[in-house]
């Protein structure tokens, strides 16, 4: 049976919160890790968690997801400073080749940090969207892919 597929990239500078996030269960390739997120028997969700931008030619297909997929996330500490942070690094270099909206997923219930990173300039330059995320929560994936879907798929009214 052949399945729906979303392929969706993930940035993340800190590998111990993208596990918050995604899990620790993925496959290691020398690139990038890989999970399947299973939505039902029809329908998956492909990630690809990024440690840096791809910029070499042997990495031409992880540009081909980025350009294809409906958005990337990047998972952030809520305490960095972006601008001169690895993050930071990471948005610069993603913005420079592609176009393909990001969302911060950022570990906490801090309005005032969402504030916060929403006036970065950074932010604010390239629409990123930034998504809290429960970090005690049951079900952190579901509710930020949830969240992510709901902004770029508009609700009918």
């Amino acid at each position: 049976m052949i399945k729906n597929v979303i392929e969706i990239p993930v940035f993340s500078a800190n590998t111990a919160l993208a596990d918050a996030v995604f899990g620790d269960k993925y496959s290691e390739y020398p690139q990038f890790r890989f999970l399947e997120y299973h939505i039902d028997d029809e329908r998956s969700i492909f990630f690809y968690l990024l440690n840096n931008v791809p910029q070499v030619a042997d990495e031409l297909f992880l540009d081909q997801i980025i350009q294809m997929a409906p958005f990337s996330f990047l998972v952030v500490d809520p305490l960095e400073e972006i601008r001169q942070s690895a993050t930071g690094e990471i948005c610069r270099m993603y913005f420079e080749q592609f176009e393909t909206p990001m969302f911060f997923i950022v570990l906490t219930n801090d309005e005032e940090l969402k504030n916060n990173f929403e006036n970065e300039p950074l932010v604010a330059e390239n629409n990123i969207k930034i998504i809290l995320a429960d970090p005690e929560g049951k079900d952190i994936l579901k509710s930020v892919l949830k969240e992510a879907f709901n902004q770029i798929i508009p609700q009918a009214q």
